[in-house]
């Protein structure tokens, strides 16, 4: 995979308001949120780098060719939009049934593989709706942002995830990406701010538990106290709407989260009480946790990876957008998971292209992009151990004499 080399001509006057919040222009008549999402980028391209954009004075023709054909709001892509979230309930819905009332028919020592064949089901059905919730806070699951905060929230919440607060982090990843100082999730360290604990990572075991930890822990963690995101100068939590994550606008929103998570847990409470603690862990819990270790694994390999830069003052926009890599999950999981996995550099030119067209537009935008367009299909458990080996910490680039500039390195 070949590095980044953008050149250094393309530049937002306010990355924010060009890569989050311009919302998509009015629909008029068949024109869909989708082509919106595709007018936006079609935006961007004026000032992309010639060498980008290919061949050489092609300018905004060449995104507005690579634009896939279908550009309606059809009762289709309606439908699409409204029966996702409910088939992936109906799948959770019906993986619970399965649990419950089919496995006690089988015999007693077929139970422990059936119920391990449900607790991995039904977490990749729950990072599934995860990953709707995320499309939600993008404005990327209808062209309507109240549908999509409602429809947002309620999915979030029931994985126990304050969906207002998420949305705005993530908001901000999406406005730095691969800025060191800025970025808000996986932002690697310095050598010399590297926890001593990092060292241990070298060797085998090291890894082995650094991953353990990670997977059962990583996603709440994250949550809880801000860990693998920038630093702040005070304590940042995604459940605290005083915290420095949010702006004073926002707050309310935070504390409506805060509310919904605590109902959830709440409702969980009760179902101990009716039910039993077991069947809660067993049904709920266990898939749960597979979820939090499918949303850690996914967003790390999507910004880990040797040939990922990371930017200081060399940062711009573009150059962070770029620095992301699709990965291949696999048919099932790709399909499961609504090509978040294999589409994302896409997720990151589009922010609000939903889910149903990543990979065409993927495949749309790799002749324009080229060479910087990254793609790794190294086996997921072979890409962590590589990573989690060779991805310890960032450096300056040792070539250009620049500070701005930072690979990943393992030489400690």
């Amino acid at each position: 995979m070949a590095r980044n080399k953008l050149a250094d001509r393309f530049m937002f006057d306010d990355p924010l308001e060009a890569a989050w919040e311009v919302p998509p222009k009015p629909l008029e008549g068949a024109r869909s949120h989708y082509s919106a999402s595709f007018r936006l980028l079609c935006g961007y391209a004026g000032g992309l780098p010639l060498e980008l954009v290919r061949p050489s004075k092609r300018g905004l023709k060449s995104f507005g060719d690579a634009r896939p054909a279908q550009d309606g709001t059809s009762e289709l892509e309606i439908s699409r939009l409204t029966d996702t979230p409910s088939l992936k309930k109906l799948k959770e819905i019906g993986l619970v049934y399965f649990a419950v009332a089919l496995i006690p028919l089988f015999p007693p020592y077929l139970h422990t593989i059936l119920w391990a064949f449900y607790v991995l089901s039904q977490g990749t059905v729950l990072t599934a709706i995860w990953i709707l919730g995320h499309e939600c806070g993008h404005n990327a699951f209808s062209p309507y942002p109240s549908i999509d905060d409602s429809v947002g929230l309620v999915l979030h919440s029931a994985l126990l995830i304050p969906y207002f607060s998420w949305k705005y982090s993530h908001r901000h990843h999406h406005t730095h990406t691969n800025n060191i100082e800025l970025d808000e999730v996986w932002v690697p360290k310095t050598k010399s701010k590297l926890f001593l604990m990092a060292k241990y990572q070298k060797n085998p075991l090291g890894r082995i538990i650094g991953w353990l930890v990670a997977l059962t822990l990583g996603w709440p963690l994250y949550l809880a106290f801000n860990i693998e995101s920038r630093f702040y100068d005070r304590f940042a939590s995604h459940y605290d709407p005083y915290g420095p994550i949010f702006r004073n606008s926002e707050r309310t929103q935070v504390i409506v989260s805060d509310v919904a998570v605590l109902f959830v847990a709440g409702l969980l409470m009760k179902l101990c009480a009716v039910f039993s603690p077991a069947a809660i862990v067993g049904l709920y819990v266990l898939p749960w946790m597979v979820a939090n270790a499918f949303i850690v694994v996914t967003s790390y390999l999507q910004h880990t990876h040797p040939s990922l830069p990371h930017y200081h003052s060399d940062w711009e926009w573009l150059k962070g957008a770029l620095g992301t890599v699709d990965r291949d999950f696999g048919v099932v999981l790709n399909w499961i998971f609504h090509d978040f996995t294999n589409a994302h550099v896409a997720h990151h030119l589009f922010p609000k292209l939903p889910h149903y067209h990543a990979v065409e537009a993927t495949k749309a935008i790799r002749p324009i992009i080229g060479e910087y367009y990254q793609y790794d299909c190294t086996p997921i458990i072979k890409a962590m151990w590589r990573e989690a080996n060779e991805c310890l910490f960032v450096e300056p680039d040792p070539r250009s004499g620049k500070s701005g500039v930072f690979w990943f390195s393992n030489q400690l």
